[in-house]
């Protein structure tokens, strides 16, 4: 009886080892052109041909170790500052604007400033408190507005078809320039001192002529923006376009 119970035993182990192999044959049968285990996506590849589920092979895990932190520093090194730029951009966009136009608005007033030195022919000196409050105008007023206003724009026009482009031209120029360009005027008027007064004979006096001017410049850069640029980046590039007027509005501003 009992070694009855030995051979069936030691049968019935013959026949799973058998089982087993059989299986491991299956898997790396000749239809596999290469090894079952290769680095860099063997096992996929003879997963998928059985028709078994991927969960990951060798190069992928090598991969995904010490070489993915490698990959991510390269590409990042790759970007250099225009990388860095669209992932501040991406990350903190309102932040990011601002301090674009702040440096614009810098840049432009010390320009301006350097430009009516040289027509005046004098050597005046740098008005310093001009050049923080043109950058405070960029910081606090133009960087965050720019943000919200292309924002609105791409909601209730979100193509860039030229149709969306001409309409996106003509609010920008009826609504949005006019609304700025009167509030930096009033802003600037009243941050050098003048009255309400004051203040309404300049824009009786500046605003309409200076509205009459961004027309034969802004139609043209409003078209580039609002046509080919993605509504994400086009503060900026509104912003650099704004460098030549920046000069111009900041000198019209500083009019006594």
């Amino acid at each position: 009886m009992n070694l009855a119970r030995a051979i069936g035993n030691r049968a019935r182990r013959n026949t799973i080892g058998a089982g087993a192999l059989g299986r491991i044959r299956h898997f790396d049968a000749p239809r596999a052109s290469r090894p079952c285990f290769q680095v860099g996506g063997g096992i996929d590849a003879a997963a998928e041909l059985h028709g078994a589920p991927r969960f990951f092979s060798a190069g992928r895990l090598l991969q995904g170790g010490k070489d993915a932190g490698k990959s991510d520093v390269s590409k990042q090194k790759k970007g250099g500052f225009v990388g860095w730029y669209l992932n501040n951009l991406d990350k903190r966009p309102v932040v990011t604007k601002s301090l674009t136009a702040c440096t614009i608005y810098t840049t432009a007033d010390l320009v301006a400033q350097k430009l009516t030195a040289m027509k005046l022919g004098n050597d005046a000196p740098w008005d310093h408190v001009r050049t923080l409050r043109m950058s405070a105008v960029g910081l606090l007023m133009s960087g965050p507005t720019l943000h919200l206003w292309f924002n609105f724009l791409n909601k209730i026009l979100p193509g860039r078809d030229m149709i969306s482009t001409l309409k996106k031209m003509l609010l920008g120029q009826t609504t949005y320039g006019p609304a700025f360009t009167a509030t930096f005027f009033s802003i600037n008027a009243l941050a050098q001192g003048e009255n309400g007064a004051q203040i309404w004979q300049r824009l009786k006096r500046d605003l309409i002529p200076t509205l009459a001017s961004g027309l034969m410049y802004w139609p043209f850069c409003d078209l580039i923006t609002f046509r080919y640029v993605p509504v994400h980046l086009q503060p900026l590039v509104s912003n650099s376009f704004s460098l030549i007027w920046t000069v111009y509005l900041t000198y019209m501003a500083s009019l006594k």
